[in-house]
């Protein structure tokens, strides 16, 4: 899969929209769609920005790391939390630290 197909893929499981990812990778939304639909590449820069958005390492952005199947609902309760206030948002963030502790630090991009 390249990497356009795997932003918009990623993208969708977290259910996040093209304008959110742009904006927190800061690149242009039609720079992601073009990218998406395999019309331009990307460097290094941009997909290191693109990934860090995502909350992945650019090794998972690049399909060579295999993501646990529980972090975009850890990434969702994390952005809920944050949403709900700062107390939640602790008590999320401590959960996603337990799951990247089994997950030998996956969660985070590490």
């Amino acid at each position: 899969m390249n990497v356009g197909r795997r932003v918009r893929a990623l993208r969708d499981r977290l259910r996040m929209s093209r304008e959110h990812l742009a904006e927190a990778s800061d690149v242009d939304v039609s720079f992601l769609s073009r990218l998406e639909r395999g019309r331009v590449g990307v460097s290094l820069l941009l997909a290191h920005r693109i990934a860090s958005a995502l909350g992945i390492s650019l090794e998972e952005l690049s399909g060579r790391g295999d993501t646990p199947a529980d972090v975009a609902r850890a990434r969702k309760l994390v952005r809920r939390a944050a949403k709900i206030g700062e107390g939640a948002f602790d008590v999320a963030d401590a959960v996603l630290n337990v799951l990247e502790r089994k997950n030998r630090g996956r969660f985070r991009g590490k």
